[in-house]
């Protein structure tokens, strides 16, 4: 393991913390890991070799979450997908009512910068390429020019959401307006999310969550809730899908400032930005 550099090697692959960039030992093959699947592998290959508990990787991965075991199955799932066509190494085991096994160990190998990126190719292989130079760049060209128009044609330029008043019961120490507020700072960060706006969801109010979602697009409704007990404040935040108006996801914790619930806030958007 390489510490400074964040750079491991294990099972024929080169692994960068840093970027979540995972690669062959020559690397010829990469892929990009997801911020998730990143500290998935992570604490798998940090107990290379060793059995390693689903509960272990809750709390290493998603602490003081709810998070259900669908969404663990899917990145090892995904893990397995994206990294074995890299190495001719077994992987990941499952090991039944346990949890996972990253099966090779770590080389205490220095990475030098990854090196062989950089060096030229073989002379066999620069020989072939220039025999096809011209027409393979001609056919590269109009292939990526025709998926981007595709791509640029058919991705949308943003995912609606819709964030809800903050629902009270009794009198709260925090203002229940800032919980929204912050939701939106929140998804105003982040390109690829925007928000429904009040006057909006105001003159279509009471319209059932599906009307939004076939209106205006909208994916995901942000609900949130503020609940005492004694002088202890609980703060709420669920995830639901548009379409079926089922929970997808939930995280509730207890707050004691106002700074909490921005971090709060900010992490719910993050998971929502990786699913």
């Amino acid at each position: 393991m390489n510490e400074g550099k964040k750079i491991w090697q294990t099972a024929g692959l080169v692994v960068d913390i840093n970027t979540g960039e995972v690669s062959d030992i020559d690397g010829f093959q990469r892929v990009r890991l997801s911020p998730v699947n990143l500290r998935v592998l992570k604490i798998l290959v940090e107990h290379a070799e060793y059995a390693i508990s689903r509960q272990q990787i809750f709390d290493a991965v998603w602490p003081n979450q709810t998070i259900s075991d669908d969404a663990l199955t899917r990145c090892i799932s995904d893990l397995r997908a994206q990294l074995q066509p890299l190495t001719a190494h077994s992987l990941i085991e499952t090991i039944p009512k346990v949890g996972y096994r990253w099966l090779q160990p770590i080389e205490n190998t220095e990475i030098k910068a990854i090196k062989q990126n950089t060096n030229p190719p073989t002379s066999k292989l620069l020989n072939k390429v220039k025999l096809t130079a011209g027409s393979l760049l001609l056919v590269i060209f109009l292939a990526w020019t025709l998926l981007g128009l595709i791509q640029r044609a058919t991705k949308p330029i943003s995912v609606p959401v819709v964030i809800l008043h903050t629902q009270t019961y009794e009198n709260s120490k925090f203002n229940p307006e800032s919980i929204p507020n912050e939701l939106k700072q929140a998804v105003s960060k982040h390109k690829d999310f925007q928000y429904l706006s009040h006057i909006a969801l105001q003159s279509h109010q009471g319209s059932p969550f599906p009307y939004f979602s076939h209106q205006f697009g909208v994916r995901w409704f942000i609900e949130s809730q503020l609940t005492n007990v004694g002088e202890n404040t609980t703060l709420t935040l669920n995830l639901v899908d548009a379409k079926t108006a089922l929970v997808t996801y939930s995280d509730q914790r207890m707050v004691k400032s106002f700074d909490e619930i921005k971090t709060m806030c900010n992490e719910f958007i993050i998971y929502i930005s990786e699913l």
